[in-house]
């Protein structure tokens, strides 16, 4: 490929994948609300963005919920990120998809 150095064409293809839904997303968004609250050991973000049902990214976020917190306040002190998924079986294997494929390409050591 040659196009940009370090990646190989399965790698690439991937990407295009990932701006592809990326750009699915923001066309059947109809709203996004980020908060950032400063405290002083850590940093909170918190997003949320609502989908139109009838869009192909609402159909694939239906069945999503969110997942408890409850452990949150137990973690190691000096934790730096902490993240909680429940995927649905859709989006399960959509992610298990992309995750190896940025990986070191099969030529690579």
């Amino acid at each position: 490929m040659g196009l940009v150095p370090g990646l190989d064409k399965r790698q690439l293809e991937q990407a295009r994948v990932v701006y592809d839904a990326l750009f699915q997303a923001i066309e059947d968004g109809y709203g996004l609300a980020v908060g950032v609250e400063f405290q002083p050991d850590a940093v909170l973000l918190r997003a949320e963005m609502g989908f139109a049902q009838a869009t192909d990214t609402g159909k694939l976020f239906a069945a999503e919920r969110p997942a408890p917190v409850d452990r949150l306040g137990a973690l190691p002190r000096g934790q730096a990120l902490y993240t909680v998924n429940r995927f649905s079986r859709e989006l399960g294997k959509a992610i298990q998809a992309l995750a190896h494929e940025f990986a070191a390409g099969e030529d690579d050591e």
